[in-house]
């Protein structure tokens, strides 16, 4: 796990304030799927009404990546490998109970999973991505990427 040294929000703009033009000051502006953890508190149940995110999408056991804060306010990224058709990897309520247990997180967002997960450190593939949604280790192309350089 890598650590940043720097300035990070992990908050909810709705799509009004996201349309109108609000930045905010950010620099960068990641979006994500559902809250896990919001101001230190599992948030899932309340996150799928909010966002209308089924209870499939909720319970399968799949590849998940999240960005967040603990409490000491370092930014962190989160990966967990895994694979949908054999349902193999965490489900979202797993993931959230892993982050608050075992990594003092007090806010975090679910972010894209899936088969394009890849954790690269110093230059090498040090997780088990898939990119055809079946067990085969093989990495994808992919539009963006989210990185943390020391």
């Amino acid at each position: 796990m890598l650590f940043l040294a720097c300035v990070s929000v992990v908050s909810y703009l709705t799509p009004q304030e996201v349309g109108s033009g609000i930045d905010g000051g950010y620099h960068e502006l990641a979006q994500g799927n559902g809250w896990l953890i919001r101001e230190g508190k599992r948030y899932i149940n309340e996150s799928a009404t909010i966002e209308g995110l089924g209870q499939a999408f909720l319970a399968i056991k799949a590849p998940r990546n999240a960005v967040g804060h603990d409490s000491r306010g370092r930014l962190l990224q989160f990966e967990a490998d895994g694979e949908e058709d054999i349902e193999l990897g965490l489900t979202l309520w797993e993931f959230a109970d892993i982050l608050a247990t075992h990594f003092d997180v007090v806010n975090a967002v679910n972010v894209d999973g899936g088969g394009s997960s890849t954790t690269v450190f110093k230059g090498k593939v040090v997780s088990r991505p898939t990119c055809r949604d079946t067990p085969e280790i093989c990495e994808r192309s992919v539009t963006t990427i989210s990185c943390v350089m020391p």
